[in-house]
This record gives structure tokens, sequence and C-alpha cells, in this order.
């Protein structure tokens, strides 16, 4: 698990090569290595399975129903869903297996905002806030789109969860566009004629401090115990 973690960095950053004018490129790899995360190194193919489920399932109830309850019973599907994976793999108890529950809670994150962001997209926009008006999914995705959102590779098993609009817009590159008047001395710096800032130093540093604490939690697990704890 750690090092599918480490690996998501040199993925990432053959990821920002790809061309900001062919997203389907970007849609693709993320998809591939995503598979060849659950599939390659983990063998879950009823974990992908699962996934494929939620998405879908979610997919075709924010396609198909209408109204104010659509995001309810989205979320319902959702947390239904996980909660029998949950009972399954408290059944089975076995803490050396790697399952896909991780995954499928922060699928339920980002599917149950998504159902909202589409609710919000029918809406007039007098009713909506700033925060809705930003997030709101007017037009929508295609499905290479939505699945790439989906099984988006650097956050797949551990989060962080995130709004489908952030994702749509950092395929675009517009998440990247300077606003008029900028001062050019605090415009991040980028490749050629690329509109993606270099990231590498604040990448190296996340990974650093992230490296930092799981070597603190392996070691203070060992010390600190289930049984240790709940001693005398």
């Amino acid at each position: 698990m750690i090092a599918s973690f480490l690996l998501s960095y040199p993925l990432a950053g053959l990821l920002k090569r790809i061309p900001d004018a062919q997203p389907w490129k970007k849609n693709a790899f993320i998809i591939g290595a995503s598979l060849f995360y659950i599939v390659g190194l983990f063998d879950l193919w009823d974990g992908l399975r699962t996934l494929l489920y939620s998405a879908a399932g979610t997919y075709a109830i924010a396609y198909y129903v209408d109204g104010s309850l659509m995001p309810w019973i989205g979320f319902i599907f959702l947390m239904g869903h996980m909660s029998i994976s949950h009972i399954y793999r408290q059944i089975l108890d076995d803490a050396q297996v790697v399952d896909i529950t991780g995954a499928q809670m922060v699928l339920v994150m980002k599917l149950s905002s998504f159902c909202w962001n589409i609710h919000d997209g029918r809406l007039p926009q007098e009713q909506l806030s700033d925060a809705q008006k930003y997030s709101a999914i007017a037009e929508f995705p295609s499905i290479i789109n939505y699945l790439g959102y989906v099984l988006f590779f650097p956050s797949l098993f551990a989060g962080p969860s995130f709004e489908y609009v952030d994702y749509r817009r950092w395929l675009d590159t517009t998440l990247f566009e300077i606003p008029p008047g900028t001062d050019p001395a605090k415009v991040p710096p980028t490749r050629k004629k690329r509109k993606i800032p270099r990231s590498g130093t604040p990448a190296a540093k996340k990974a650093a401090i992230g490296l930092f604490w799981i070597f603190a939690f392996l070691k203070l697990g060992s010390w600190f115990t289930t049984d240790f704890v709940l001693s005398d």
C-alpha cells in the first residue's frame, strides 16, 4: 500500500506532461493507472466491480432522476452499497487483507457531492449560493470524464475527496488561468507554454512529510498496540 502511494509521484509526473490540449489522454492515463493499482498490484477484481457498481449506479441516478430527491436517492444508494462492503469486511475479519472499502469510502464522498452538484446545475442561478454556483454541474459529463474523476489514481485509496468541477477545470486547464491584473512577479513559473505550474518542489515536500508520518505510525503502532492500550 505504501509503495502504491509512492508510485503515484512518478505517475503524476508523467500525467502532468500530457499535452494540455488532449484531455482524453489524461483520462485514459488516469483510468489505466488506477486499473494497474486495483488489479495489477492488489488483484482486486471484486473491488473493481464494486467501484464500477457505485459509479454506474450514481451516474444513472443523476442522469435519469430529476427533482429534489435525486441527491438523497444517490446518497442512500452509495451508503447502502458501502455498508454491504463493510459488513462483509467485518465478517471476513482479516487485517492482512487489502480490500476496496477505503477507496469506496472516498467514492461515497465524491459521488454524493456529484449528485448535489448535478441537482444545483438544474436550479435557477438566483437560488444558489456562491459556493453552489461554483460547483454546480450544468452540462452532464461524458462517461470518460466521469470515469477519470471516479478513478483519479493519486487519491484513489485514501482521498482526499474533491468536487467534479475542480477535476474538469484541471482537465481543461482553466484551473490555472491567471486573473487579469495579477502581478507578474507572483505568477507561478511554468514550463514553455504550458498552463500547469511547476510543482516538483512542493510535491517533494509533501512526500517527505507523508513518509515521516507513515514511519511514525508504523513505529509507534508497534509500541502502543491494541492490547497495550486496553491493559491496566
